[in-house]
Formats: C-alpha cells, sequence, structure tokens
C-alpha cells in the first residue's frame, strides 16, 4: 500500500497529536541518526509515527521504502497518560 492511503486509512480513524518523521538508511534509523523532516520524504527508506496523546496513548508506526508501506507496528500502553 502506497503511504498516502494508509495516512487516510489512520486518519480516518484518530488526529494524531504529531506526527515525526525519520529518514535515512536502515543503520541510521537502527542509530536513531535520521533526520525530521516538516514534511513526507518517500525516496528511500524511511519511518513515521503517528503519536496519539489521548487516553488511548499509544503510536502507530509505518516503515516506509520509496514510499510503499513494508511493515507496520503499534503499541498503545492504555488509558492512563498522564502529561507531565
Amino acid at each position: 500500500m502506497h503511504w498516502r492511503e494508509a495516512d487516510e486509512i489512520i486518519r480516518s480513524q484518530f488526529e494524531p497529536s504529531y506526527v515525526l518523521w525519520r529518514v535515512g538508511t536502515e543503520e541510521e534509523l537502527a542509530r536513531g541518526g535520521g533526520k525530521y523532516p516538516s514534511s513526507p520524504v518517500l525516496s528511500g527508506l524511511s519511518q513515521v509515527s503517528y503519536r496519539d496523546r489521548s487516553w488511548r496513548n499509544g503510536s502507530i508506526t509505518l516503515q516506509l521504502n520509496e514510499g510503499i508501506v513494508t511493515e507496520v507496528s503499534w503499541y498503545f500502553g492504555g488509558p492512563f497518560y498522564m502529561d507531565l
């Protein structure tokens, strides 16, 4: 699935508190050395995380290769989020 389709599906379910992009090679992603652009970068390897800071308290992360979703992961810690 292309990133734009996945983005529409995710946003139809909830409005993210913020969206975090990370780009770079797989090694840079593992080291956390990627950059955080203000708009999508759909060439090469990249990752985008949709953060939900509502009562759901979690995130959905898409791994992309040339703008195509190759992996989806998520984590929702539960309804007890406290913003300190």
